[in-house]
């Protein structure tokens, strides 16, 4: 009976009545969120409440943490990879045609591709994410190409954004130039690498003046350029 109720709705059976009309407003629910026991599992062991305390306090380059920002609602799934670098204040921002698992890996691996095996895992020996579907493939993300281990991922308590709390704020920088209602599949990739430019040129009150691009060359050398 329910179902043909809605079959009614749905085939404009009943004149005046829509699917909006519905207490629920049509929606679907999934009867459970909760995530595979594996993905539950992996994500346990890599909590932020085993990361060592030189990660915690700040007091080593090539920590980040990291997110999807994504584009307007019900028009585009591309979104931006964000990478923060937890004590430069580094930024690191690239398009991505969806928040996917192999889209965050296949850009991670670019960057490595970029950097070289070597430099990258001096640059990126951590990685702290939140709970999201894209941050699932946790192989993918530690380990090379060829399986050697290049990172460490980390992960957020539930609902805690505060343990990636510069990666957040990095965020909202960036909303300044794309606001919620953006239509990121509008956008050229070279825009997001011009906010990223920005953001690693503009002066920081907490780097005592410095900017976040000449923090990272005191520890990878004056010559270095964030890769876009």
């Amino acid at each position: 009976m329910k179902k043909t109720l809605y079959n009614y709705i749905e085939n404009d059976v009943l004149p005046g009545l829509t699917i909006k009309n519905l207490p629920n407003k049509g929606r679907k629910y999934n009867k459970s969120k909760r995530k595979p026991l594996f993905f539950r599992v992996g994500c346990a062991i890599r909590s932020i409440s085993n990361r060592p305390e030189y990660i915690n306090n700040r007091s080593e380059v090539g920590h980040w943490e990291i997110d999807t920002v994504k584009s307007c609602a019900d028009s585009t799934v591309e979104c931006a990879l964000t990478l923060t670098e937890r004590k430069t204040r580094a930024e690191i921002i690239r398009k991505m045609p969806n928040a996917e698992a192999d889209s965050v890996v296949n850009e991670i691996n670019k960057l490595e591709d970029s950097l070289g095996p070597e430099l990258f895992r001096k640059l990126f020996k951590s990685i702290t994410a939140d709970g999201g579907s894209e941050f699932m493939d946790f192989s993918g993300i530690e380990n090379s190409k060829d399986g050697r281990k290049r990172t460490c991922l980390y992960f957020a308590h539930p609902y805690c954004a505060s343990e990636r709390g510069t990666n957040e704020n990095h965020n909202r920088m960036f909303r300044r130039f794309y606001p919620k209602g953006t239509d990121f599949s509008k956008l050229n990739p070279k825009l997001f690498a011009e906010v990223q430019e920005w953001m690693n040129n503009y002066p920081r009150k907490i780097l005592k003046g410095s900017t976040p691009e000449l923090e990272l060359q005191k520890h990878i050398g004056m010559n270095f350029k964030i890769p876009i």
